[in-house]
């Protein structure tokens, strides 16, 4: 139970919320901060999505609309 006391006063880093819900703790420690798991596999998900639509955009630009350096 010493787990368990240890994640009393955690809270998750992405939606706040405490780490400890009943009996039950599905925590991961990453980046020197506690998540629930599926808050940081939500979080990198759409950081994943992100990226993609930023280089969906960059690949996208008209040429005319592109600084001289990037032609």
């Amino acid at each position: 139970m010493r787990l368990a006391n240890d994640f009393k006063d955690q809270k998750c880093a992405r939606c706040f919320q405490p780490m400890h819900h009943g009996s039950t703790i599905d925590a991961v420690y990453e980046n020197s901060e506690w998540y629930h798991r599926r808050c940081l596999e939500e979080g990198k998900r759409q950081f994943a999505e992100a990226q993609k639509q930023s280089h969906l955009a960059e690949d996208s630009t008209p040429a005319s609309s592109r600084r001289p350096s990037e032609q």
